[in-house]
């Protein structure tokens, strides 16, 4: 018979905080919620789903910037700028908790630690300057696009 081990083995990684995810999401743009919940994936060890979630990440950023230039170079009232982040902050926190926060709370039975604020401010500065260069590039490009007549303003 095999003697299991008494000494239960402590997790190396750190781990970002749903809250904080939400937060930094919030301030830093949708960029953040996919490092951090990808980070989170990793010191889980499940590679996939990092993965997942650095796709799903660009492809609703890029959807979601287009929208945003959309919504806000129509006519009439504008919509308030804080109303998007605060949406999808909520959504990333929920997301959060529904795939996650078994497996953080696990996590930090068994010895885990989180990460320090500084890192998750240094994250959310990062991930605001690549929010505002990809909003900027794309309106470059669609402002290109009506100039050529590929796309009909209205």
């Amino acid at each position: 018979m095999e003697q299991e081990s008494i000494l239960q083995e402590l997790p190396t990684g750190k781990l970002f905080k749903a809250r904080s995810i939400y937060f930094a999401t919030f301030l830093g743009g949708p960029f953040v919620a996919g490092y951090l919940i990808s980070s989170n994936y990793k010191a889980f060890n499940e590679q996939q789903n990092a993965i997942k979630t650095w796709v799903f990440t660009f492809i609703s950023t890029i959807l979601m910037l287009i929208f945003l230039y959309f919504i806000n170079s129509r006519p009439g009232p504008k919509i308030p700028g804080l109303l998007f982040p605060l949406i999808y902050s909520i959504i990333t926190y929920n997301i959060v908790n529904i795939a996650q926060k078994e497996k953080i709370q696990a996590y930090i039975s068994a010895g885990g630690q989180f990460h320090s604020l500084s890192r998750i401010v240094i994250v959310t500065i990062i991930g605001l300057a690549i929010s505002l260069v990809g909003l900027l590039i794309i309106e470059n490009i669609i402002d290109l696009f009506l100039s050529e007549g590929f796309i009909i303003n209205y």
